[in-house]
């Protein structure tokens, strides 16, 4: 079965978001305007915001001065300035006091439970949702009038982690299913669970299949889209892929705004490098390292395809001094592009490999225009050596490009459609 990303149909009104979120697809494989959001800190447009951390302290600085930027401003009923508290229980559709408007037994109408939402990819370590909903949790909620019979707080944000059946044989019917969000309340009528999945409050659910949900895994919002997203992306890269990232990405209709832990590499472009969907045969050299999670032909490396990473063990057998999609420097454009690799010499002269991977999907051709362009207008057309695997893939036909590219005489093709050295890998 294949498995493909496609268009997010959530977003309402930036398109800067669908560019980055296109990063993470194959749709846009030269749209290097849309790479450059990647490197970039700070707001990228009025919906989408970059934030950078190293350690636990900067993260929750961050998320709380983000949170307390998004609360309603104004004074409470008697008068005074809106508390913190007061203001998020306003925030989430609550009374100032933290306790659901259910006139009329209208609850599912005023709760605001999808305007703000934080996803992490995992539960534990710095950055996962088990540190951020407790970040937020004794910021916004914990006090000493709360019961010690439970481990939420009045007004505390909860979410369902398990299906919750009632009756019994041919009566049992899902009663409230896995991933609801809602309000747990503790008041003088005792505790009250409001799920807008449920048409009423329940009075009981089992607290070992609740969890808080002021942050939640991006697994566990697949399906699902609020307002404004904030996305913690930790220095852990299990699940760390393309897909993973799409995903999240794709859950804001409104704005987004990312807090990217800083590190060596950039995370955003590791996971664009991996594939939780890649093909898992074996290359015609050797089985890929940490094949699971892409293709990895040395630590640290990640290409994106099966024809990449061979391309990749044939250069680094030749001897060839080169490197995988190494910023080129554009002087009339506003970004840099990546060629997929570069073979660089002792005279400074350089040749650029591109392999055209999809030339049988129209918007990929029309995408390799573009960035011939780019080649041609910056006089570095004629160092471009291109390759299809249309037919198919021979490890002769990878040995000859290379030994043209040694000798620094790749084959004449001018005319053709893709470059001026343009290969067939079969």
């Amino acid at each position: 079965m294949t498995h493909n990303l496609r268009s997010n149909c959530r977003q309402e009104n930036d398109p800067k978001i669908l560019q980055l979120a296109e990063v993470f697809t194959d749709k846009k494989r030269y749209y290097e305007e849309a790479l450059e959001l990647l490197d970039k800190t700070g707001p990228l447009s009025p919906g989408l915001t970059m934030k950078r951390w190293r350690t636990r302290d900067e993260l929750d600085a961050l998320l709380m001065q983000t949170v307390e930027g998004l609360l309603p401003k104004g004074t409470a009923e008697n008068g005074d300035p809106l508390t913190p508290r007061q203001a998020f229980n306003r925030l989430l559709g609550l009374y100032e006091n933290g306790h659901v408007n259910n006139q009329d037994y209208a609850f599912r109408d005023r709760l605001k439970l999808d305007g703000v939402q934080c996803l992490a990819p995992y539960r534990g370590g710095n950055g996962g949702t088990v540190t951020v909903n407790s970040a937020i949790q004794t910021r916004f909620r914990r006090n000493d009038d709360s019961s010690e019979l439970t481990p939420f707080y009045h007004s505390d944000k909860v979410i369902q982690i398990a299906n919750y059946y009632r009756g019994w044989g041919k009566d049992r019917e899902l009663a409230l299913s896995n991933g609801s969000i809602g309000i747990f309340t503790e008041g003088r009528s005792g505790r009250k669970y409001y799920f807008p999945d449920a048409e009423r409050p329940f009075s009981y659910l089992d607290d070992e299949d609740l969890d808080l949900a002021y942050a939640i895994t991006v697994h566990k919002a697949q399906g699902s889209d609020f307002e404004h997203v904030l996305l913690v992306i930790p220095e852990r890269l299990t699940l760390l892929t393309k897909e993973l990232v799409y995903t999240a990405l794709t859950r804001s209709r409104q704005q987004l705004t990312i807090f990217l832990q800083q590190t060596e590499k950039n995370l955003l472009e590791v996971a664009r490098n991996r594939s939780s969907l890649l093909n898992r045969n074996t290359s015609i050299f050797d089985v890929p390292a940490d094949n699971k999670n892409g293709y990895q032909p040395r630590k640290g490396v990640f290409v994106k395809s099966r024809i990449e990473y061979i391309i990749y063990k044939a250069l680094e057998k030749s001897g060839l001094e080169f490197k995988y999609e190494e910023k080129l420097p554009l002087a009339k454009r506003t970004y840099a592009i990546k060629p997929d690799f570069t073979i660089f010499f002792k005279d400074d002269t350089r040749i650029f490999w591109e392999h055209l991977g999809k030339l049988d999907c129209r918007k990929y051709s029309r995408d390799w225009q573009r960035r011939l362009l780019d080649f041609k207008e910056h006089g570095h057309l004629d160092a471009v050596v291109t390759t299809d695997d249309l037919e198919g893939i021979d490890n002769e036909r990878i040995d000859h490009v290379i030994q043209d590219i040694r000798n620094r005489k790749p084959a004449t093709t001018k005319g053709n459609a893709f470059s001026n050295h343009h290969y067939k890998l079969y």
